[in-house]
């Protein structure tokens, strides 16, 4: 007999009507007397693993240790990182599903579409709110809100104008959950889109969060899955919503512009070096092309690359142990180079 642990993984990869065809299989060997005892226990051991991962969800749909809580402890920890121990701290939405009650050595605001007899409420869409004041907070989250934003890409210059230096962000937003209007859903977004969105913030980190993805999600009394979704979305043999993934972005606002520019020149400098290394071009010659290459291109405001005398430069030991050291968790060429030579071929200094 298999081995249980390669049987699961065996049935796991199997199609249903495989699996299917095998029970009918069972059932058979059993009517003609045939002992498929042990193949039986295999079976409702491979259903006990569903059981253990439904399980560990409780009844509000959230991981036992609670999803709430989590990101509370984790925005707490990034407030400790970066040294905000005071000031204001704004919450995209409204209070009902807030934890900002127990960081009582903030001042709150809550910035919302609905107008509220609280002297926290500032009556505010966060894709266009020139009547806030820039640089106003020094902490900005959102939990499940940016979803239903119709301007997302409005939206994050906006967090990040109202944003202080030095100031910090947390947004949680479903990557994979059922379509819920609130008015409006609009957006499913992965950590990548969140730093795209985030472009002109130092990311802290962004990742998935999956702990509740196989909960059995039928939604709420008041909101049942196939509310807005329609009859797609109802909840049939397999229950409800089992794909249940969010998105955690968090960063900081840098002090100054410069430092922006740095990295933008970092980036810039080692999506150059790679085009001239793979053209084969020899590495000290193709330093010193990407040195001279970066005299003559600069940033616009939006941090895209123009014909621009540079007053970011590197040296060429800079530029060496950014290229020696290049890594996801530091710097990297990117996708983006391949337009970058077009780029410069049109300007003729590649």
């Amino acid at each position: 007999m298999e081995d249980l642990r390669e049987f699961l993984k065996r049935l796991s990869l199997m199609s249903f009507r495989k699996l299917r065809d095998d029970l009918i299989s069972l059932r058979n060997d059993y009517l003609i007397g045939n002992n498929v005892q042990n193949n039986l226990n295999l079976i409702i051991s491979h259903v006990d693993e569903f059981v253990k991962v439904e399980e560990g969800h409780n009844d509000n749909g959230f991981a036992k240790e609670g999803f709430k809580k989590y990101i509370e402890n984790y925005f707490r920890s990034l407030l400790k990182k970066y040294n905000i121990n005071e000031g204001t701290i704004a919450e995209i939405g409204g209070h009902k599903n807030s934890f900002l009650n127990n960081f009582p050595e903030f001042k709150h605001k809550f910035i919302s579409l609905f107008p509220m007899d609280d002297e926290r409420y500032i009556v505010g869409d966060i894709s266009n709110c020139p009547h806030i004041p820039s640089n106003s907070f020094n902490a900005i989250i959102s939990i499940s809100v940016l979803e239903h934003v119709k301007d997302i890409n409005s939206a994050a210059k906006e967090i990040e104008r109202l944003l202080k230096p030095g100031g910090v962000v947390l947004h949680v937003v479903p990557f994979s959950y059922f379509f819920h209007g609130a008015p409006v859903d609009y957006w499913r977004v992965s950590p990548t889109c969140m730093e795209n969105l985030f472009s002109s913030l130092n990311k802290n980190e962004s990742f998935f969060y999956s702990k509740n993805r196989r909960r059995n999600n039928i939604g709420s009394p008041s909101n049942p899955i196939d509310r807005d979704g329609g009859d797609q979305f109802k909840i049939d043999a397999f229950g409800g919503w089992r794909e249940n993934w969010f998105t955690i972005y968090s960063g900081i606002k840098k002090t100054s512009k410069s430092l922006l520019n740095n990295e933008l020149t970092i980036q810039l400098a080692l999506n150059i070096l790679k085009n001239y290394d793979e053209d084969s071009i020899p590495y000290e010659i193709a330093l010193q092309k990407t040195l001279e290459n970066l005299e003559k291109l600069n940033f616009d405001i939006n941090g895209k690359v123009i014909l621009s005398r540079s007053n970011l430069l590197l040296t060429k030991n800079e530029l060496d142990k950014y290229w020696q050291t290049r890594s996801k968790k530091t710097y990297r060429p990117n996708i983006d180079r391949y337009n970058l030579k077009q780029i410069m071929k049109f300007y003729r200094i590649y």
